[in-house]
């Protein structure tokens, strides 16, 4: 498991709250989104 920032986990629970519907359960591919928010705003690994 990877370790984010708070803002980043924020961000990566609710686009899961938003996909659960498309029955994403986790985003481990970014493909798996419209958008990667993720490299687009340049979020910082820990």
């Amino acid at each position: 498991m990877k370790l984010y920032n708070a803002k980043a986990q924020a961000l990566i629970q609710a686009l899961l709250n938003k996909y659960t519907e498309r029955g994403i359960t986790q985003i481990e591919d970014t493909t798996d989104l419209q958008a990667n928010p993720i490299a687009e705003k340049g979020t910082e690994l820990l």
